[in-house]
């Protein structure tokens, strides 16, 4: 199979498939996401975590996800590929959106989550094995 272009050479180190989304992390420490006003935009998702992680200590890296065809799917992927990870293999769906999970950060205890990812509409949940088809 020579999905990512891989014959005899090693193209890259690491191919990683998974979740790349947007985190929105509350600037309001200490306030319950019912009273948070003020909120910061990160790329999420373990999978892109992990992608640039590696990608920062020099690892020739791949990411195949979808993402959104709209401002928040351009975000993380000009954000992945600024930290070094090949986007290449990120398709845009414009039917779907990217999943967004909310934050509330409370010093020295568990953090409050409210996930966004609705089956069937959410673009990373959409990667079939005929993706490249």
């Amino acid at each position: 199979m020579n999905l990512l272009g891989v014959n005899h050479m090693k193209r890259y180190d690491v191919v990683l498939i998974g979740r790349a989304g947007i985190d929105l992390y509350s600037d309001d420490l200490g306030a319950p996401l019912d009273q948070a006003r003020h909120f910061m935009k990160y790329v999420g998702g373990t999978t892109a975590n992990t992608a640039v992680g590696c990608a920062r200590y020099g690892m020739k890296v791949a990411l195949i996800t979808k993402v959104s065809k709209d401002p928040l799917g351009k975000f993380i992927k000009d954000y992945l590929s600024r930290n070094g990870v090949d986007t290449s293999y990120i398709k845009e769906d414009p039917e779907a959106f990217v999943g967004i999970v909310f934050a509330a950060i409370f010093p020295g205890k568990d953090p409050e989550f409210i996930f966004y990812r609705p089956p069937g509409l959410t673009a990373d949940l959409r990667i079939t094995k005929r993706y490249h088809d």
